[in-house]
C-alpha cells in the first residue's frame, strides 16, 4: 500500500479528487451506523505505481456531505475508519478520525435571506490512519474503507456516586428517533 505522507507547501491546498463513495445515503438516530466506501481500484494501482518508483506522496480525506435535520437532536457523532466490531477504548481511540457535531444543521436547512438551503459538510484528514493501518497489515488491499459513526455519550464526572441511576441513564441515552439525521454521502479524496 502507498504511502499518503504530506508533500508541498501546507498553505498551498492541494486538488483534490474523489477515488470512492457510499453508495446511498445514511440515516442517523443515535445508535451505531457503519457505511462502507469501495475505492476505485484504478487509483490505488496507480498509487501504487508511484509508492514503487519513489514519486509523489498523497493525503487522503474522508469528508461527510450533505448532513440534514430537521432540528439539532443533541448528540455528537465520533467517527471512525476500519474499526473492529466489538472495539475496545484502544480502538476507539486509534481508529478515531473527528467528530460529526449538528451545530448549526437547522440554520443550514432555513438559512437567512439570499442564501441557499444546504446540508452541514465535514471533512477530515486521514492520511496517518490509513499509513498506520497498512504498515500494520490491517488495510491490505487498499479497496475498501468503513467508515463508522457511533454516538458520544456523557460520561459522569469522578467522585460523582450521589447521581441517581436515572440522572446516568439520561447522561447516556443517545436515541433520536423522532429527529433523524441524515447523512447523503460518505466519500475518500486523495490529494
Amino acid at each position: 500500500m502507498p504511502q499518503f505522507a504530506a508533500a508541498g507547501n501546507p498553505r498551498r491546498q492541494p486538488v483534490r479528487h474523489l477515488v470512492g463513495a457510499s453508495e446511498a445515503p445514511v440515516r442517523l438516530v443515535g445508535e451505531t451506523a457503519r457505511v462502507p466506501v469501495t475505492i476505485d481500484e484504478r487509483v490505488t494501482s496507480s498509487l501504487r505505481a508511484d509508492a514503487h518508483v519513489g514519486q509523489q506522496h498523497h493525503r487522503a480525506f474522508l469528508d461527510v456531505d450533505d448532513i440534514e435535520a430537521d432540528r439539532n437532536p443533541g448528540t455528537v457523532y465520533g467517527v471512525y475508519v476500519n474499526l473492529p466490531d466489538d472495539p475496545t477504548d484502544d480502538d476507539l481511540a486509534a481508529h478515531h478520525v473527528g467528530n460529526v457535531s449538528l451545530f448549526g444543521v437547522e440554520r443550514a436547512r432555513n438559512p437567512r435571506g439570499d442564501e441557499h438551503a444546504h446540508g452541514l459538510h465535514v471533512s477530515m484528514e486521514i492520511t496517518e490512519l490509513l499509513d498506520r493501518l497498512a504498515a500494520e497489515g490491517k488495510w491490505q488491499d487498499g479497496g475498501r474503507l468503513e467508515t463508522t459513526f457511533r454516538p458520544i455519550t456523557l460520561e459522569p464526572p469522578r467522585g460523582r456516586d450521589d447521581l441517581a441511576a436515572a440522572d446516568l441513564r439520561a447522561m447516556r441515552a443517545t436515541a433520536h428517533p423522532e429527529v433523524p439525521v441524515t447523512i447523503g454521502r460518505v466519500s475518500v479524496h486523495f490529494a
